[in-house]
């Protein structure tokens, strides 16, 4: 079941460096809290270049969430390290890293 939700996807739409956890490979990884796990109300955010808008729904649980082995959250809140933000820099405003 997890090699279908995972690898299986990654590779159907051409993703091929993904869904593995394995040297080489990149992968997103979440570390969950199954008893925290709850769904927040969807919310619309006005984050987007030009004050665009979107619809957001938050979940809480997730404790940590690890990017490429990297951690790129914690807690509900995202890890700024220096490499990270000099890629996404265009998605930072007022301090807060905001995601797109």
């Amino acid at each position: 079941m997890v090699r279908r939700l995972t690898r299986d996807n990654a590779h159907a739409i051409g993703l091929h460096d993904r869904g593995v956890l394995a040297p080489g490979y990149r992968a997103d990884i979440n570390v969950i809290d199954y008893n925290g796990l709850r769904l927040r109300m969807p919310e619309v955010v006005y984050d987007l270049p030009s004050g665009g808008r979107r619809l957001m729904q938050r979940a809480e649980g997730y404790v940590a969430t690890i990017v490429a082995g990297q951690p790129a959250w914690r807690d509900g809140a995202p890890i700024c390290l220096a490499a990270w933000c000099a890629v996404h820099s265009q998605h930072l405003r007022n301090g807060r890293a905001a995601f797109v």
